[in-house]
C-alpha cells in the first residue's frame, strides 16, 4: 500500500508578521530586540541589560502601545538600535566605529530630533528614545466614545477681541517675581503608582486587544515620547474626575500645532517637577522655550477649539507648577471661544449649546466655566461667563438631564453650587463696589445673599451606601466639600472674614466632617483633595483653632511630597495668612483675598 500523503495543512496560528514583538515579558527594549530580558529593573525601572548596554530601558509593561503593535515602527527601532550596537563594538563581527574616549565623544544617537539634548553629556554613548523622559510604563487605551450628540461639531472660530473690564489682563511676566524660583508642591503622585480615580477600564483589564481606531497619525505622535508621557502619565492627573472618553477627545485635537505643543509643555512640566520637586519648571530653559513659541497663539484674532484646549493645557502648565502666574491671559482666549459658541445663532441659547454641541466643545465650556468660576474668587472680578452661567445653571431655570449637560465632570461639583459660587464672587464685587461709592445698603446685601443662602443649604445624603466605584465615592465628597465651602464664602462675604462668627464656624465643622471623610493613602484621598483646594484653602484660613488648623494642613501638606501641583504653595499661602491675622489681632479680619489675589494663586 502506497505511503499515505503528507497533510498539507498548516499548523494552528497565523506566524508572526516580519518585525512585531514576540516576547511576552521583560522590558519593551528587550522585547524589540528579541532578546532575553533579565526583568531586574533598577530604582529607576531600568533593566540592568540596557543599561549594561546603554539603551534606554522602556519599561515594563503587559499591554504594548499601539505604536509598539506597528511592524515597521518596531522593526525600525530594532535596526537603528542593532547599528549603534554594531558602532560600539557591542555585536559579534563588529570591531565597532565608536570613540573609546570621552574626549572625542561623538552625539548621542537619538531616534527622534524633537528635542534639544540634555545639557549633561554622559561618558560614554547612549541610545536616547528622545532624552530625559521617563520609561514607558503603560499602554495608551482608546475608550469607545461614550457621548453622542445631535447638533453641531463645533470648530467655530471668535474674534479676540473681550469687551473692556474683562476679568483677565494680559502681562509679559510668567511668573511674578516675588515667587520666582519659589518651591512648590504637590497634590500629584509619581509617575508609576498613581491609578487616579475613574481610569481603569475593565474592558481591557484583561490584556484585550484595545479597538482600533482610523487616527493615521496616532503611531507618529506616540513615538513622541512627551506626547507618549502625557498620555500615559499626565492626562489622567489633568483631569481627576472626568469621563472616560476624554483621552479621545485630547487626541483629536493634536492636528493643531498650537494644541500638540501645549501637551508638550505640561508633560516638560510634569517632568521636571518631579526630577527637581523644589524648581520652577516653568524657568527652565526648554519648558521656557515652549511656552515662548506658544505665546504666538496669543496674537491671534480668532481660535478654535483646538486652541481653546491648548489654552487650557498652558493652565494646567501654571497649576502644575504651583498655581503662580500669568494664567489669566490664558483663560481669556478659552472664556472668549466658548462665549462665541454660546451665542453662535445656531442654537437656542446657551443651555441649548452645550446640551447639541459635540463632546470636545462641551468639555472646554465646561472646563471653561470651572476655571473661570474658580479664578474670580483670585481676582475678586465676576465671571467672565457668569451671564451664560446663570442662563444654564440657575436654580430657577430647567435644567437638562444629560450627563454632558453636568459639571459634575470634569469639576466634581453640582451645577446649583457653580451658580452659587460664581453669584457669591459677584455679590463680594458688588459689595466692594457699593462700599468704595459709600452707598452700601445692608438690607439689599441680605436680600442677594438670601437668594443663594436658599441654594448652598446642606444637602449630604447617606455617607455609607454602597458606591458603585470610586469615581462615584470622589464626586460625591467633592461636591458636598464644594457645596460647604461655597456657603462659608456667602457668609464670609456678608459678615466679613471673621473665624467667630457662629455661622462661619458651623461651615468649618461641616467642611472639616466631610474631609475626614476621606479615604486616606488611596486614589479618592488624592483625587478629592486636588479638585478641592479651595475648600481646604478658605476653611483653612477661617479656622478657628489650632486643632483644626492642623488637620486641613496635614491633610494638604500629605499631597506635596511628589513635586507637582498646588497644595504646597497653598500650604505655604495659609501659614503667611495666620501669621499676619495672629499679628494683627482677633479683631482684624483673616485677610485671605487679599494674600490670595497678590499671590495670583488659582485654586484649582
Amino acid at each position: 500500500m502506497p505511503p499515505a500523503p503528507k497533510s498539507t495543512s498548516k499548523k494552528p496560528g497565523a506566524p508572526k508578521a516580519k518585525g512585531a514583538v514576540r516576547a511576552k515579558s521583560g522590558c519593551y527594549t528587550c522585547r524589540i530586540r528579541r532578546k532575553k530580558c533579565d526583568e531586574q529593573p533598577n530604582h529607576l525601572g531600568h533593566c540592568q541589560t540596557c543599561v549594561r548596554l546603554r539603551l534606554q530601558c522602556l519599561g515594563f509593561g503587559t499591554k504594548r502601545p499601539e505604536w509598539l503593535r506597528e511592524s515597521h515602527n518596531v522593526t525600525e527601532l530594532r535596526e537603528k538600535i542593532k547599528t549603534f550596537l554594531a558602532s560600539q563594538g557591542m555585536i559579534k563581527g563588529h570591531s565597532g566605529s565608536g570613540p573609546r574616549n570621552a574626549e572625542h565623544e561623538p552625539e548621542m544617537l537619538r531616534l527622534q530630533d524633537d528635542y534639544s539634548a540634555s545639557s549633561e553629556t554622559p561618558p560614554t554613548p547612549q541610545l536616547v528614545l528622545p532624552p530625559d523622559l521617563p520609561p514607558q510604563t503603560d499602554s495608551i487605551r482608546s475608550w469607545p466614545s461614550s457621548s453622542h450628540y445631535s447638533g453641531i461639531n463645533h470648530e467655530s472660530h471668535y474674534d479676540n477681541g473681550l469687551a473692556d473690564g474683562a476679568p483677565y489682563n494680559h502681562t509679559n511676566s510668567l511668573v511674578p517675581s516675588s515667587y520666582q524660583g519659589a518651591a512648590f508642591g504637590s497634590s500629584f503622585s509619581r509617575l508609576s503608582d498613581y491609578s487616579p480615580v475613574g481610569w481603569i477600564d475593565d474592558e481591557y483589564a484583561d490584556g484585550a486587544a484595545f479597538p482600533s481606531e482610523p487616527d493615521t497619525y496616532l503611531p507618529n505622535d506616540l513615538t513622541d515620547q512627551l506626547i507618549g508621557h502625557y498620555m500615559t502619565k499626565v492626562l489622567k492627573i489633568q483631569y481627576l474626575l472626568a469621563d472616560r472618553g476624554l483621552e479621545r477627545i485630547i487626541r483629536g485635537t493634536f492636528r493643531n500645532k498650537f494644541s500638540k505643543e501645549a501637551v508638550r509643555l505640561l508633560a516638560s512640566v510634569h517632568w521636571c517637577r518631579f526630577i527637581k520637586p523644589g524648581q520652577s519648571a516653568l524657568e527652565h530653559e526648554e519648558t521656557q522655550g515652549r511656552y515662548q513659541s506658544l505665546r504666538a497663539l496669543l496674537t491671534q484674532r480668532r481660535f478654535s477649539g483646538d486652541d481653546a484646549m491648548a489654552a487650557l493645557h498652558v493652565i494646567s502648565s501654571f497649576l502644575f507648577d504651583g498655581g503662580h502666574g500669568t494664567w489669566e491671559e490664558w483663560l481669556r482666549v478659552v472664556a472668549g471661544y466658548v462665549e462665541s459658541v454660546l451665542k453662535d445663532p445656531s442654537y437656542n441659547g446657551p443651555a441649548d449649546a452645550l446640551k447639541r454641541c459635540d463632546p470636545k466643545t462641551a468639555f472646554v465650556i465646561k472646563t471653561a466655566i470651572w476655571f473661570d468660576v474658580l479664578a474670580s474668587i483670585t481676582t475678586q472680578k465676576p465671571p467672565h461667563l457668569l451671564w451664560a452661567i446663570r442662563a444654564m445653571f440657575s436654580p430657577t431655570g430647567e435644567w437638562e438631564a444629560s450627563p454632558q449637560f453636568s459639571m459634575m465632570t470634569p469639576m466634581g461639583c453640582e451645577n446649583d453650587i457653580v451658580w452659587a459660587l460664581a453669584e457669591t464672587t459677584n455679590l463680594a464685587w458688588w459689595k466692594q463696589q457699593e462700599t468704595d461709592k459709600g452707598r452700601l445698603s445692608v438690607p439689599t446685601l441680605i436680600e442677594k445673599a438670601g437668594k443663594i443662602r436658599a441654594t448652598v443649604g446642606s444637602k449630604i445624603g447617606p455617607a455609607n451606601i454602597p458606591y458603585s466605584d470610586d469615581l462615584e465615592h470622589s464626586r460625591w465628597l467633592t461636591s458636598n466639600i464644594f457645596r460647604v465651602s461655597t456657603r462659608l464664602y456667602l457668609h464670609c462675604v456678608v459678615s466679613g472674614d471673621h473665624p467667630a462668627v457662629i455661622e462661619i464656624q458651623k461651615c468649618v465643622d461641616e467642611a472639616i466632617f466631610f474631609m475626614s471623610q476621606i479615604p486616606q493613602n488611596t486614589s479618592i484621598a488624592r483625587s478629592v483633595t486636588r479638585m478641592t483646594v479651595f475648600g481646604f484653602f478658605i476653611c483653612g484660613c477661617l479656622a478657628n483653632n489650632d486643632e483644626q488648623r492642623d488637620q486641613i494642613f496635614g491633610q494638604l501638606n500629605h499631597e506635596t511630597a511628589e513635586g507637582v501641583g498646588n497644595c504646597n504653595s497653598i500650604c505655604n499661602l495659609m501659614k503667611t495668612v495666620w501669621a499676619e491675622h495672629k499679628e494683627s489681632g482677633i479683631a482684624s479680619g483673616v485677610p485671605w483675598r487679599e494674600h490670595l489675589k497678590a499671590a495670583q494663586m488659582l485654586l484649582v
